[in-house]
């Protein structure tokens, strides 16, 4: 990709004397040679719906949930692990939010828990969503802060996503924490219907250069210009970090740049792609990243009508 992809929101215009003065390279491929033999049978290979959904009972239930904030910490680096109570196992991950005491995520972190059927959520099996805000530790173990629950059975099945503001609880003493508070969103419906959504995100990367301000032009030491959203993953272009979209999946919501609820702005700054990040640009940031995300649907699937 030559450029930015097209943005369908206003954040795109938070870009100040961002340039990227990159060309794709003009790549011939010849016929393999290989053409001319016999072609071979395929095998046939499951696709990823089918891979996650081949122990799906037909009345198979999920667990959505939408992490969208927390309010009244001790100023921290926070992200959430969330789990359900009889699957500790299924541990899912928000990204941080730098330097907060009320961290908005947005969009909202999405984790689905799946199968379970209807009896494993009755009152009787007490099954809870378990909830742990820790603070990232860039040397050591990470800092466990609070925890909070929500009983499953207390949300109705087959509805639509239901707000929960979950108290919180000290993550060593077990004490109540005044103030402190997570929202949820939280659904339980068909588990086929939530395996057929999936939510891509990417962070985009620019530096700041000389004489050029903010650039996608990047130096060769840098890891690259995009990221999975766990920073784990660097890629030099966007074709690359997205990959093929199947051609069993189709795209309901495509490329948007989000925004942070608190600020209004979707860039944020740090001194190097793998250090802390900053609502605001300093003196001596020198890298800054935005999220992209989008919304795919496998096809032939109903979709939700309160899907994201």
């Amino acid at each position: 990709m030559g450029s930015c992809p097209k943005c369908c929101c206003c954040c795109c215009n938070s870009s100040s004397s961002s340039s990227d003065n990159s060309s794709d390279s003009n790549i011939s491929l010849k016929k393999p040679l290989l053409d001319s033999l016999p072609s071979q049978p395929r095998h046939r290979t499951m696709s990823r719906f089918e891979v996650e959904t081949a122990n799906f009972a037909t009345n198979a239930l999920a667990i959505t949930a939408q992490l969208v904030s927390v309010s009244g910490l001790p100023m921290c680096d926070p992200f959430v692990e969330l789990h359900v109570s009889n699957n500790p196992n299924d541990l899912q991950q928000s990204h941080q939010i730098s330097h907060c005491k009320n961290p908005t995520w947005a969009p909202p972190f999405r984790a689905v828990f799946s199968p379970y059927s209807e009896d494993d959520l009755t009152p009787q099996k007490s099954v809870k969503l378990c909830l742990s805000v820790l603070s990232k530790s860039r040397i050591g173990k990470d800092t466990e802060i609070a925890d909070g629950i929500v009983k499953l059975s207390t949300i109705p099945l087959y509805a639509h996503f239901q707000h929960q503001h979950v108290q919180l609880y000290d993550s060593h003493t077990g004490e109540r924490i005044k103030e402190c508070f997570a929202e949820l969103e939280l659904k339980i419906d068909c588990a086929f219907k939530a395996a057929a959504t999936k939510v891509d995100e990417l962070y985009e990367y620019q530096r700041w250069r000389p004489l050029k301000g903010w650039t996608s032009e990047l130096l060769p030491t840098d890891p690259g210009r995009w990221s999975s959203e766990d920073g784990k993953n660097y890629y030099k272009a966007f074709e690359e970090a997205v990959g093929v979209l199947d051609d069993d999946w189709e795209v309901s919501s495509e490329w948007q740049i989000y925004s942070r609820p608190a600020s209004g702005r979707a860039w944020e700054y740090a001194w190097g792609f793998r250090l802390r990040f900053f609502d605001e640009e300093g003196l001596f940031t020198r890298v800054r990243r935005r999220i992209w995300r989008r919304v795919i649907h496998k096809v032939g699937i109903g979709k939700s009508e309160d899907e994201v």
